[in-house]
């Protein structure tokens, strides 16, 4: 997503800064007589103030064009802000003391503008230096809100010169600070940026998912601008997928959105979207038509990202048409604005398509030269299908000079490589669910943070709100808000208790998880698609069950065994059958009625499954027992024959992971036996100690339990 398409919110910021120079003002206007001195200074930073505000407003003016108008009322700003923050810090002010954070505000929103307009001038070193430079003001003022524009912007650049992995990292950072912030059109310019990651990275189905989350928050607030930001990157995800009819409809859904609103830069991106697919479809004139509308837009305007690759667009569908020599003009076009930009991806793909030319036409030396330079391109950049096309076209080369050998040799890379890029989109859905897993595994730990930030809040305004009644009342007024706090503080206590048990129970064994994912690459190495299809079905079922159950304290007991059984199935595949299993459930317990807390069994099976049964010679039996008890309680019985407790202890398992669930559960067994105020017991026993000749370990848990 373009950064400019994320200037109506920073336009709110104008308000905020005009605001603090009104409060600057009203604070001159009520000191006292004895500081006159100090107000004659004061009426300077308060006047400067005013100044600085009417240049943003006149540079904004110019926020479509032209850049240099843009720039030049920042720039005057800059020099009287400079000036302004060099003679405060020299009184000895703090970058978050006023008004010294008010000139640190315009500055940072000054690097900001300056880094787009670089950003749109395709200097992305420049953009990045003033993007880091906003992002050191935010840490000084500790401002959630321009940090996560900071972040944004910085992930932006990162993107677009290629580099998506480096992209998420600060991305991710502005999401979580958007959070904070509370800004639903911000969080959703947010997500839009995450997709587009995403995209870059070949994982769809999760950038899709950003994108339709992104839309149905713009929606809501009607921000047309972002709406169709949105819309043009759904039909850019169908248009990677070969959905053509879908990606044409939110192309022209987002085309119109743009043209109502006059945003030339995401109606021309728009535009090369929908030439490029009717140029997929074959239908080059029609393409041209639309590819020519951006590059009139390029050519009227100052802006110059995209523009090489519209060019390489254009001279695409004259080369598809045999116009071999208006096909050369673009591309040499495109060659030089790709080069000063740095763009190796792109220049990798001219020259390609140059050599083809040279090729085509007999002039094989310039061919060779092309596709050589097209190949150190494409190794620099890592770009295993660019290095792909260019071994072929060599092959083609050598094949025309006669030179079968080495034409062979590009041919068996060609195909090396060929090979490789079929194999990294076999196992990318593998991948994809995974990454999947992972992103909402972190968006549930957004969602607690958010909620423990709520929390202090509350502590904070709760706390004022008792200060300032004890400033005025009575002993006994005193007395009852000394007993309200109490209560409160209690309160805050069980919430983070409550917070935190819920954030330990919303993650699963990664150590399980990478060993299923190994799984699944066996059966399908062993060319057993339908036992990896089956396997990866199971799993995808337990991730859903998993995070569905952590969402409440409580849970129904036949979700509860659904979920059990979905695990014992998924390694009973993972260690080929090699024990079997028996769950044995009380008459008496209702399984669509009782309730318990979820996943007390689970770390224990996994325990004996690891270490008891896997070791075990021979087939291994299992064994999980449910029993209505007493006075609202169930006793879980986990019962395994493998090889006991000493054996398991001298092998060399995941005993760290072990003693982290056992003191986990002993941690939430506490934790009931204090909420309901009754005890609730976990006892470990060998069976081997019981002198029966048995081997095994016995585990027996009671929870509570509601009907």
């Amino acid at each position: 997503m373009l950064s400019r398409g994320t200037i109506p919110g920073k336009l709110k910021g104008i308000p905020a800064l005009l605001l603090l120079a009104g409060l600057f003002v009203t604070s001159l206007a009520s000191a006292p007589e004895s500081r006159r001195e100090q107000q004659e200074g004061e009426g300077v930073f308060a006047r400067d103030t005013a100044v600085i505000a009417k240049l943003f407003k006149e540079g904004y003016l110019y926020i479509n064009g032209p850049s240099d108008s843009l720039l030049h009322y920042f720039g005057l700003a800059q020099e009287l802000v400079g000036r302004n923050i060099d003679s405060l810090l020299a009184m000895g002010l703090a970058p978050s003391e006023f008004p010294l954070d008010v000139f640190k505000r315009y500055q940072a929103r000054i690097h900001l503008e300056f880094g787009i307009e670089y950003f749109f001038g395709s200097a992305y070193d420049s953009a990045l230096a003033f993007f880091n430079r906003a992002l050191a003001i935010a840490h000084e003022l500790d401002d959630p809100g321009l940090l996560s524009e900071s972040y944004s912007e910085i992930g932006i650049v990162l993107k677009n010169q290629g580099k998506p992995d480096e992209a998420l990292f600060y991305y991710e950072k502005a999401l979580a600070y958007a959070y904070l912030c509370g800004d639903s059109s911000w969080i959703a310019a947010c997500r839009v940026n995450l997709g587009n990651a995403h995209k870059e990275k070949g994982y769809l189905l999760i950038a899709l998912e950003h994108y339709i989350d992104a839309l149905k928050l713009l929606e809501d607030l009607g921000h047309i601008r972002r709406i169709a930001t949105c819309l043009q990157n759904i039909g850019a995800v169908y248009s990677k997928q070969d959905d053509f009819e879908n990606a044409l409809r939110y192309y022209f859904r987002a085309l119109e959105l743009s043209t109502g609103i006059n945003d030339q830069v995401r109606e021309s991106a728009c535009n090369l979207g929908v030439g490029y697919v009717y140029a997929r479809k074959g239908q080059y004139g029609l393409a041209r038509e639309y590819y020519e509308k951006s590059r009139l837009f390029y050519m009227q305007s100052d802006y110059n990202h995209q523009y090489d690759e519209c060019l390489f667009l254009i001279g695409e569908s004259w080369q598809e048409e045999g116009e071999h020599e208006m096909a050369l003009s673009y591309y040499g076009q495109a060659m030089a604005l790709s080069s000063r930009e740095n763009d190796q991806t792109t220049m990798a793909g001219i020259l390609i398509r140059m050599s083809e030319i040279c090729l085509h036409e007999g002039r094989l030396e310039k061919a060779r030269e092309n596709a050589s330079r097209a190949l150190g391109l494409a190794r620099e950049t890592a770009s295993v299908e660019l290095e792909s096309r260019a071994h072929a076209v060599m092959s083609d080369i050598c094949m025309a000079r006669g030179e079968t050998g080495m034409a062979l040799e590009y041919f068996k890379e060609h195909a090396c490589l060929k090979d490789s890029i079929f194999n990294s989109e076999k196992y990318k859905a593998i991948a994809e669910l995974e990454k999947k897993y992972e992103s909402e595994k972190r968006e549930q730990q957004i969602a607690l943070l958010s909620e423990q930030t709520e929390v202090q809040k509350l502590k904070l305004l709760n706390r004022n709100r008792i200060l300032i009644t004890m400033a005025g009342g009575v002993l006994f007024i005193l007395l009852l808000l000394y007993l309200f706090f109490v209560q409160s503080r209690l309160k805050s206590r069980k919430k983070a208790a409550e917070l935190e048990q819920k954030l330990l129970r919303s993650q699963m064994n990664p150590h399980f998880i990478f060993n299923t994912m190994i799984a699944i690459q066996n059966y399908i190495y062993r060319n057993e698609p339908v036992k990896a299809a089956d396997f990866l079905a199971r799993f995808a079922e337990l991730v859903r069950q998993t995070l569905e159950s952590s969402r409440g304290d409580f849970i129904i007991f036949g979700k509860e065994i659904a979920m059990l059984r979905t695990y014992l199935e998924l390694q009973k595949l993972r260690f080929d059958e090699k024990f079997e299993y028996d769950i044995v459930i009380d008459p008496a317990i209702d399984a669509e009625v009782v309730m318990i807390p979820s996943m007390f069994a689970q770390p224990f099976v996994e325990n004996a499954i690891e270490h008891g049964l896997r070791n075990k010679q021979g087939k291994g039996m299992l064994s999980v027992e449910y029993t209505l008890m007493e006075e609202g309680r169930v006793r879980i019985r986990v019962e395994d024959n493998g090889v006991g407790l000493d054996k398991a202890r001298q092998g060399k398992g995941k005993e760290q992971h072990r003693g982290l669930a056992l003191e986990i559960t002993r941690e939430r067994l506490e934790m009931l036996s204090g909420r309901n105020r009754k005890k609730f017991r976990l006892q470990i026993t060998d069976l081997e100690t019981l002198g029966k000749g048995e081997k095994g370990v016995r585990v027996e848990i009671d929870i509570p339990c509601r009907c």
